[in-house]
């Protein structure tokens, strides 16, 4: 069985900035997170980031990739209509696609799932309904 190739996309700028988080993820959240992917041998992790060619999201990187996992945190706007279309066409024909953190308010979540991404909650006291489609 062949290794599933995974690739974790960060944003990797506001990581950079606090001390706080680097203090806690020196290589960045990215890397910790591809580090612990890798302790399993049938997956094969890397990384890319904003920064990156092609913000991250070449063709080469997204051709190379069966599961991208999206960390999104500020800089949702940034990303550019073409890689977002170029990640939606990946998904579409069978890239997987996992979203973290704030990746709710990214270009790909919002335009696969046709959703504004607003998240609203209720307190503690309130009611909730829940449903699990399968």
């Amino acid at each position: 069985m062949s290794q599933i190739k995974v690739t974790v996309w960060n944003e990797y700028l506001e990581d950079q900035k606090g001390k706080d988080i680097a203090d806690v993820y020196p290589k960045g959240l990215h890397n910790t997170i591809a580090d612990f992917l890798n302790r399993d041998n049938d997956i094969k992790a890397g990384v890319s980031i904003i920064s990156d060619a092609e913000q991250g999201l070449s063709e080469q990187v997204l051709n190379n990739t069966d599961v991208l996992v999206w960390w999104g945190h500020k800089h949702h706007e940034e990303i550019e209509d073409r890689l977002v279309k170029r990640v939606m066409d990946r998904v579409q024909r069978g890239m997987g696609i996992i979203f973290l953190h704030s990746a709710h308010r990214s270009k790909p979540f919002l335009n696969l799932l046709g959703t504004s991404g607003r998240l609203s909650w209720r307190e503690a006291d309130e009611r909730c309904r829940s449903f699990c489609l399968c």
